[in-house]
């Protein structure tokens, strides 16, 4: 077929469904750049966000060896001291054992009574601190999972839209390979080419 001899209003629907046909895969193309572009920027903030987890989990595993070392030092040290305490107290028993026995028994529980209150001063903020950290360390995992359930959402849209995206295109491009779809569609577009 000689294009010479096609009609002009032909020609003119012609070149009308190349151009629409060729915005409609430049749109699609421009798209996917930005389909790219938003995932490939949305990988990176969860990379980010799992470096900023690990590297808080790190912490806390550092802060929970620390602890632990300074309660076993504590426990060292309390020990140490209640053996020397012990060791003291016996000494003195067995020296004043005789008439003395009464007066040194009330003395060792005044001692005793104190150090109690010094290990407990001691132990105390320990103890809080431990506790302290163990909360930093539920709310970091917590947080941490927030971000990570919000990421994957919004993953999970952007495939949707995608996906959405994708079907819409291809019933318009199987209704447009249609001779009666294409026919009124060129009409209804010449029409509208004429009354602009």
């Amino acid at each position: 077929m000689n294009v010479t001899n096609l009609d002009p209003q032909m020609l003119q629907y012609l070149w009308l469904a190349m151009a629409t046909l060729g915005g409609l895969l430049a749109g699609i193309f421009i798209q996917n750049l930005i389909s790219r572009a938003t995932r490939i920027r949305l990988e990176g903030e969860i990379a980010l966000k799992e470096a900023q987890i690990s590297t808080e989990d790190a912490r806390a595993t550092e802060r929970v060896a620390a602890l632990a070392a300074a309660q076993d030092a504590l426990s060292a040290a309390f020990s140490e001291l209640a053996h020397e305490s012990l060791a003291k107290n016996s000494e003195t028993f067995l020296q004043l054992a005789g008439q003395k026995f009464a007066v040194h028994q009330e003395k060792a529980k005044a001692e005793l009574g104190e150090r109690q209150k010094a290990v407990e001063t001691l132990v105390n903020p320990i103890k809080e601190a431990l506790e302290k950290t163990n909360q930093q360390i539920q709310d970091i995992e917590k947080t941490r999972k927030e971000a990570y359930g919000s990421i994957t959402s919004q993953l999970m849209t952007m495939h949707t839209g995608q996906e959405s995206l994708r079907l819409e295109t291809n019933k318009l491009v199987s209704s447009l390979r249609q001779p009666n779809v294409r026919g009124r569609w060129g009409e209804i577009t010449l029409k509208r080419l004429a009354e602009l």
